[in-house]
């Protein structure tokens, strides 16, 4: 039998709680709203301008404040453009189990959508690891990290999810040791060998870490790009004056030559002239093979720059992306 007391005070932690629920998703305030709008406008001209770590923040920033369909979308698509891919869906995710308002707009029921759409999209398209590990000695607990971060004990051999790129594998038992890198395409689900063996592991790369790995053989690509262009351009400028050299230079033998034939006396007297054009267009026709060079290595490392950085934070494009913009006048 339950006594009155205790039914009151049921009664009072249903109301408790129900009130702190009310409380917590309280509409926010027109300043608070407006605040929201202008992280909001903010957000889409830093991704727009590239800025997508900044814009990240932007529009977290509203959508701490407004925690609507709109703004969880718009942090979503940032999160993808950064090659955050499981951080994206567990946006989305997050935002969609969040119960729709009575009377819900037109936009946020698209946003909705296409969170919905995002997640599938997403979800078929993340690759994951299996990890065995092998020679950690019998009956010596094994502790296995993924960028830096701690896998079950017993689930070493699951599918484990990671955004497409590079990750960094590290493991320990007893006095054993085990390290090994793999850079995973969407889709695919690499099998990787973690070997246990003597010695001493390193701590764990921090996330930033694995990703600055994948951006230093990006910068050896941008090195490149640059010394080629720089390299064409000097080749060039080099060519074209020293080819106004020689042409000058010849101009004026021939001039004093009077003719395309040139008297013994007239071309002995010429010598310097001669020399000076003679090597001012082996000089010339060096640096435009120099500029052709360097414009070749140039672009070549543009293009390879280009697409690595297109692989690391491909997004996938499909129909849940919406036009900046559309959050205007839905709060």
């Amino acid at each position: 039998m339950v006594s009155r007391g205790s039914c009151a005070l049921t009664a009072l932690l249903v109301a408790t709680t129900l009130f702190g629920a009310a409380v917590a998703h309280a509409d926010p305030s027109s300043g608070e709203k407006e605040a929201a709008r202008k992280q909001m406008i903010r957000g889409l001209e830093q991704r727009k301008n590239g800025s997508m770590t900044e814009a990240l923040e932007s529009f977290r920033a509203a959508d701490a404040i407004m925690h609507v369909p709109t703004t969880a979308l718009e942090v979503a698509r940032t999160q993808l453009a950064l090659g955050h891919w499981l951080d994206a869906r567990e946006t989305a995710t997050a935002a969609l189990h969040a119960p729709a308002r009575p009377g819900e707009s037109a936009p946020f029921k698209e946003a909705r959508a296409q969170m919905t759409a995002l997640v599938d999209d997403v979800t078929t398209r993340l690759p994951s690891v299996v990890i065995t590990v092998t020679g950690a000695p019998p009956g010596t607990p094994t502790t296995v990290t993924l960028d830096g971060r701690d896998l079950p004990p017993d689930g070493f051999e699951a599918q484990h999810k990671v955004d497409p790129g590079h990750h960094v594998i590290d493991g320990k038992a007893g006095e054993t040791v085990g390290h090994v890198e793999v850079d995973v395409a969407e889709r695919r689900t690499e099998q990787v060998e973690l070997v246990m063996r003597g010695g001493t592991l390193a701590a764990p790369a921090p996330a930033d870490q694995v990703a600055g790995a994948q951006a230093k053989k990006t910068d050896v690509l941008k090195v490149a790009e640059i010394a080629g262009f720089a390299a064409g351009g000097v080749g060039l400028v080099t060519g074209v004056v020293t080819g106004i050299v020689s042409l000058s230079k010849t101009s004026s033998i021939k001039s004093a030559c009077g003719g395309d034939t040139c008297p013994l006396d007239t071309y002995n007297s010429l010598h310097d002239d001669r020399v000076v054009a003679h090597t001012t267009a082996n000089i010339a026709t060096a640096g435009f093979i120099l500029a052709g060079v360097g414009a070749a290595v140039g672009v070549t490392a543009f293009v390879l720059r280009s697409h690595k950085k297109t692989e690391a934070n491909a997004a996938p494009q499909a129909s849940w992306m919406l036009a900046p913009g559309v959050f205007a006048g839905t709060f």
